[in-house]
């Protein structure tokens, strides 16, 4: 059985986009379990890229930003994804560092940053 993360949450030291992830999505559990929480996840732009994922070709995704989760958060990741895909947590590691981790949109709740927000809005 897989442990949640008992390291309580404390914003990364190096600042950057982060997004919130849906508490309905069907991942969710397994979001919680990695993080402990589903909001401040941390990833590489507040636009989703397109990526390959096993299930659905060229997706709209957020890509995690690895260099800002912690070691704890990392070691569940990487033991989730193993379970989940039936894989080698050494080869989970393997493409973690070779592809990344796109976190589908649809797992998202959409936010804008206010400061971004302010630019559309009429006044």
């Amino acid at each position: 059985m897989i442990q949640s993360s008992s390291v309580p949450f404390e914003k990364s030291a190096v600042p950057g986009p982060t997004i919130s992830l849906n508490p309905h999505s069907e991942r969710a559990g397994e979001w919680r379990i990695i993080f402990g929480r589903l909001d401040h996840i941390p990833v590489h732009g507040y636009a989703p890229v397109l990526a390959d994922l096993p299930d659905r070709p060229r997706s709209a995704c957020y890509m995690l930003d690895l260099a800002r989760i912690t070691v704890v958060e990392r070691i569940l990741l990487v033991s989730v994804l193993a379970k989940r895909f039936k894989l080698s947590p050494r080869l989970v590691e393997h493409d973690l560092d070779r592809y990344g981790c796109p976190i589908p949109a649809t797992d998202t709740l959409t936010l804008i940053p206010a400061h971004f927000a302010s630019k559309w809005s009429s006044t």
